[in-house]
């Protein structure tokens, strides 16, 4: 699996969780993954840009995750 495909799939369950009605406790916990999915997509996401920017030769890049 590529990092393009992880993050996909990773945004895919992030936005099935979100539809899911909770109340009380799970809905601490379920904010609480929904929070862990938006860092994960965030990482990933700086990790294929720095890749991008890697094979274009751009060293302008934070190193990504």
């Amino acid at each position: 699996m590529t990092t393009l495909e992880i993050l996909k799939a990773v945004a895919d369950i992030h936005n099935r969780i979100i539809r899911v009605t909770v109340a009380g406790d799970n809905a601490i916990l379920i904010g609480d993954s929904i929070r862990q999915l938006r860092v994960l997509v965030d990482g990933l996401q700086r990790q294929i840009e720095a890749e991008e920017a890697k094979e274009n030769g751009d060293d302008k890049t934070d190193g990504g995750v």
